[in-house]
């Protein structure tokens, strides 16, 4: 291969089930995203993890493929 090619990574962190929240696994507060930034820290030591993109559990299944599988799928088309 004499093309560089990199990775990207997306993380998207997935919403609570009813037994979780039954539990009240939201009060911990494990994940926190970064404001504005593609950056999520975990845990209560704020271990910091950066990627090319990171979604809430929020996100709409369209925003995640908009912003990060479409472009890759239009350079894929490309060539």
């Amino acid at each position: 291969m004499s093309q560089s090619s990199s990775v990207r990574v997306a993380v998207r962190v997935r919403p609570l089930t009813e037994q979780e929240k039954s539990q009240h696994h939201h009060q911990q507060g494990v994940v926190r995203f970064v404001p504005d930034q593609p950056q999520i820290t975990i845990g209560h030591e704020q271990r910091s993890f950066t990627f090319d993109y990171a979604y809430p559990p929020t996100a709409e299944q369209q925003t995640v493929y908009s912003t990060s599988i479409m472009p890759l799928l239009h350079k894929f088309l490309d060539g």
